[in-house]
């Protein structure tokens, strides 16, 4: 193998490729990176087994070849180098060389048979917009579990379904949910109900854009999604996702609605406060023309913010988790939030004006141990 290739393109593909490599693999071929010459190309691929990333950059190939060379090693060293021109070559000695000008280091290779093989893409392809899908991408992220526990670990991916020219995702940890539904400009082939890993959806938050498009296919067990020269390819999670709209309230008597830039200020300025308690604790109260934040934290201090609203309904208020809250308000857009609330404050319901099929709902800290 000899390839000249951009140390600037190598080191951002590699950036981007190799975190897909688990921790603490002991399956060395997992701690590694395929480096595949083609005729004006690199291939780059790393996997964990569960997923899989491959990119791709312009190359100059004099000689082709493949070689499975350490992750963390190889993308370290191209990320020092200097910008310019890299010769990346393979002797067939047991080691691969990286080159630029007087600087000339060596990486031991491993024997590229050793990478586990992806299963081929099945299922049919379809194509969808970036824009659309990176947005809905980035509300349900807010709401993803953490817990991995085998009873909740469905709950640590989203829920997807497409149906005629719908889209429509959510997620939820049990405490809060997020909800997004997009309308595409045209029909999209067959109906598919599936859960998107989050880590799948923190990755595809990194690739997509707000233009073009991106192919994905589905198949029985993985789901493949290309977007320009990467390929993110994840094992299907299982389907089983609770039906958490049914959890949610049908109707909400009290409307406010707010600056979001104010009201996510003033959660800012609420949870320097409130964090200093795990489940950072702050009293949220729809008034008539204001919405009220208070906190208090022994040891460290208290806090009160009044945001400016209007709306309609009696006033209610509630114990919420401050940084519940202004998670959800970050992945919102637009000027303007509407802010709904039972009368009972059972649940707080955020939407932007400019976007109401996007939803954020947060259960009080007094209804936290309630399980969807």
């Amino acid at each position: 193998m000899q390839v000249f290739v951009s140390q600037e393109a190598l080191a951002a593909m590699l950036s981007l490729v190799t975190r897909a490599v688990g921790s603490g693999n002991i399956n060395a071929a997992l701690g590694g990176v395929l480096v595949r010459a083609e005729e004006g190309r690199l291939l780059l691929m790393a996997t964990d087994m569960e997923m899989a990333i491959q990119g791709e950059v312009a190359a100059t190939v004099d000689a082709g070849g493949t070689i499975l060379l350490s992750a963390r090693h190889l993308s370290e060293l191209v990320r020092h180098f200097e910008a310019g021109t890299l010769e990346l070559t393979d002797d067939g000695d047991g080691s691969a060389r990286v080159r630029q000008g007087k600087r000339n280091f060596s990486l031991q290779v491993m024997d590229p048979e050793s990478f586990p093989e992806l299963e081929e893409e099945g299922g049919a392809a379809f194509i969808l917009p970036q824009r659309e899908l990176r947005r809905m991408v980035r509300h349900v992220q807010a709401a993803l579990s953490k817990d991995t526990s085998p009873s909740r670990a469905v709950l640590t991916g989203a829920w997807y379904k497409q149906s005629g020219r719908e889209i429509e995702m959510i997620s939820s940890d049990g405490v809060r949910v997020a909800w997004a539904r997009e309308e595409m400009k045209e029909e999209l082939p067959g109906e598919r109900e599936l859960v998107l890993p989050g880590r799948t959806l923190q990755e595809l938050d990194r690739v997509l854009s707000e233009e073009g498009t991106l192919r994905m296919s589905v198949g029985d067990r993985m789901i493949f999604v290309e977007v320009g020269a990467v390929t993110l390819a994840t094992r299907r999670m299982e389907e089983n996702y609770p039906k958490v709209k049914e959890y949610l309230p049908k109707e909400y008597g009290v409307r406010r609605v707010v600056s979001r830039r104010e009201l996510e200020k003033a959660l800012e300025r609420i949870f320097l406060i409130a964090r200093e308690v795990e489940t950072s604790p702050m009293d949220f109260a729809l008034e008539e023309e204001r919405v009220v934040l208070q906190t208090q934290t022994p040891q460290v201090g208290s806090g009160y913010e009044e945001v400016s609203a209007a709306g309609d309904g009696a006033s209610t208020e509630a114990k919420f988790n401050t940084r519940y809250l202004l998670e959800g308000v970050r992945v919102m857009t637009g000027e303007e939030l509407q802010l709904e609330a039972t009368e009972e404050g059972s649940a707080l319901c955020l939407t932007p004006l400019e976007r109401p099929q996007y939803k954020y709902v947060v259960l009080p800290m007094r209804k936290e141990r309630r399980r969807t």
